[in-house]
């Protein structure tokens, strides 16, 4: 694959790799897509939560319980030992 850059993001990788921060220019890139990466994971976790918000929103109000509580503490247990 052949990557065409500006002469901005050229000076850029050669700025980085020149600071020792990085090996090589690819390994710089691929910083940059492991970045994108994530922040495709954030936005997407983002907009689950919204949309969790809107169904609350639009769902029955009911008082909250403990034993809510303990359903949301679970569910954010299973979810985060999903990522790691």
């Amino acid at each position: 694959m052949n990557v065409a850059l500006t002469a901005r993001h050229k000076h850029l990788v050669a700025e980085k790799v020149k600071s020792g921060a990085y090996g090589s220019a690819t390994e710089v890139v691929r910083e940059g897509l492991r970045l994108l990466e994530a922040q495709d994971e954030r936005q997407r976790r983002i907009e689950w939560l919204q949309w969790e918000v809107e169904k609350g929103f639009e769902g029955p109000v009911t008082a909250w319980t403990a034993q809510d509580a303990d359903g949301v503490r679970k569910m954010i247990t299973r979810r985060a030992g999903k990522r790691g």
